[in-house]
């Protein structure tokens, strides 16, 4: 089964569908995002990091195992904007090379 998520934060440019002014809600909220001002994609990856961390080991406290798979998990959901990946691009990438290496 796969289902899909949508945060409600990823908006086009110039749309008024979200006010930047809006509260913040939700349980997996970026801790580096103050406010739907200073949005971008990076904080959308710290999100992917939760959800791929439950698909994954059907746990939803984050799992540092130091497999590969548990390293993208702590890339995307590094508390550093900065340490996380940049694109979800970059995230399917290092999936694809971990399942070359798990089977």
């Amino acid at each position: 089964m796969v289902e899909v998520a949508d945060f409600g934060l990823a908006k086009e440019r110039g749309s008024d569908l979200t006010s930047t002014g809006s509260s913040m809600k939700g349980t997996i909220r970026d801790p580096a995002l103050g406010s739907f001002r200073d949005f971008k994609p990076v904080n959308d990856i710290y999100s992917i990091g939760f959800i791929l961390n439950y698909i994954l080991t059907g746990k939803e406290n984050l799992v540092a195992d130091g497999s590969r798979l548990g390293s993208i998990i702590q890339k995307c959901s590094a508390t550093n904007s900065a340490d996380r990946y940049q694109t979800v691009r970059d995230i399917i990438e290092d999936m694809k090379k971990a399942e070359c290496l798990v089977g």
